[in-house]
């Protein structure tokens, strides 16, 4: 994987081999915002507490800066480092899903999930206050989010079958990706849109 595969949709069909890869782009600038103010409220309480140098609970106040430094780690690695790329390709064993991961750079490319289409039990498209996957996650079921922004406007939820395991897997929404990543058709599961 290079970085030259840009941010735009690739279709290639080859007498019939289809493959689809997307790389989708961020939408909104909420986490970077985020790690913004986390960053500087951790700097702000580091700078009062040279001021403060007499307090028995300075500690604390250092604790809580080192929270907030932790917190904005955390989303600098989870939102700015990461650049997901979505595959649908076919195999020997059927057509898959590959979420790859690499960093901007495309240095280091990993695959975190790989599903069958053919597993695909139920696919939804997530609007508004539904990206934030508060109530799935409800279920107590594994949920795997692979979406580039933090509170997207428009999300794929899908829901599959792996080894008898159901698992929720949540993509940055595309038109042509929601199409391909159509539910089995055993004539008892349901397509939302």
């Amino acid at each position: 994987m290079s970085a030259v595969i840009a941010q735009m949709p690739t279709f290639i069909n080859f007498s019939g081999v289809i493959m689809y890869e997307l790389i989708p782009s961020k939408t909104n600038k909420k986490a970077q915002n985020i790690i913004l103010v986390l960053f500087l409220g951790a700097a702000g309480i580091f700078f009062l507490s040279t001021f403060l140098e007499g307090l028995s609970f300075l500690w604390v106040f250092q604790l809580f800066a080192i929270i907030l430094m932790g917190a904005a780690i955390y989303l600098v690695s989870r939102y700015t480092a990461k650049i997901y790329l979505y595959r649908v390709a076919p195999t020997d064993s059927g057509t898959d899903l590959t979420v790859h991961e690499t960093s901007p750079g495309g240095k280091r490319v990993k695959t975190v999930c790989r599903i069958g289409l053919s597993s695909i039990k139920k696919r939804v498209k997530l609007e508004g206050k539904d990206c934030s996957l508060a109530d799935i996650r409800k279920e107590k079921k594994p949920t795997y989010d692979y979406r580039p922004d933090l509170y997207p406007n428009e999300s794929i939820l899908i829901l599959s079958d792996e080894g008898g395991t159901e698992v929720y897997i949540c993509l940055a929404y595309d038109e042509k990706l929601f199409e391909l990543l159509s539910p089995n058709e055993d004539g008892n599961e349901e397509n939302e849109d």
